[in-house]
């Protein structure tokens, strides 16, 4: 059995800040995605959670004439869930491509705004210090004839869930290649 240990760093709640803010003053369209946050209905709370769909957000984007917006949405849910203020999905089983986001895009907007002064402040954010994540997973190997000439070798952690055995078994559907 092997044991693995994992250290992430994610940016610090001024450093986030600092880089909203640079987006809102540099980049025309996040400052467009920033300032219509409280009035669009494209950050809608799902579950408890803040979600924007890719296609609504296209929309409203188009419809401040910017182009190309598709291509554009999909950098910045990417960017956003790269400095850890949310998870960016991709949509698959009827699911839209969304973004769920950690905070409120109304705090994430106003923090770019200069209206508050950054995420930390605010109770509710969510974003700590330097968060440091420390896994320690006990692997275990296997084996699986897949073919007479061809055995899959793999390790899968000691408490994997029902969850992410779904997943695992959701990932090798959608590897399947028709020809």
């Amino acid at each position: 059995m092997e044991a693995r240990k994992k250290l992430e760093t994610v940016p610090t709640a001024d450093e986030i800040s600092l880089g909203l803010r640079s987006q809102y003053n540099n980049n025309a369209l996040f400052k467009d995605v920033m300032d219509n946050v409280e009035n669009s209905e494209c950050f809608k709370s799902e579950g408890g959670k803040y979600c924007t769909e890719a296609e609504a957000l296209t929309k409203l984007l188009e419809s401040l004439k910017h182009i190309d917006t598709k291509y554009h949405v999909i950098l910045l849910f990417k960017a956003l869930s790269k400095i850890g203020l949310g998870t960016y999905l991709v949509g698959r089983h009827n699911k839209k491509t969304r973004f769920i986001w950690d905070t409120s895009p109304l705090i994430v907007s106003q923090v770019a705004q200069g209206k508050v002064s950054d995420l930390e402040t605010n109770k509710n954010s969510g974003f700590n210090q330097k968060k440091e994540i420390t896994d320690i997973t006990r692997n275990i190997p296997y084996q699986l004839t897949l073919r007479a000439n061809y055995i899959l070798t793999f390790q899968l952690p000691e408490d994997l869930t029902r969850e992410e055995a779904e997943k695992i078994s959701n990932f090798c559907k959608n590897c399947l290649i028709t020809r």
